[in-house]
């Protein structure tokens, strides 16, 4: 079970020091990391699946370019 007390282990272990204040916060962060990689996990993916990434850099007469997504 990941608790205060484990993420102040985690980052004390990798010489970080975490105010108590940032406790909380920084334990929401690790909990919603480890949800991710359960659903990542849970993908139907082959072992050998390679990710893939596809770039286009637009072009005069192909229209206006889209807007940046915000992270």
């Amino acid at each position: 079970m990941v608790d205060r007390t484990f993420i102040q282990t985690l980052a004390e272990a990798n010489g970080i020091a975490i105010p108590e204040e940032r406790l909380e916060v920084v334990l929401k962060q690790y909990q919603t990391y480890l949800e991710l990689l359960n659903r990542l996990d849970s993908l139907p993916l082959d072992m050998g699946a390679e990710p893939s990434a596809t770039f286009a850099l637009p072009t005069e007469g192909t229209g206006a370019v889209p807007p940046r997504q915000k992270r």
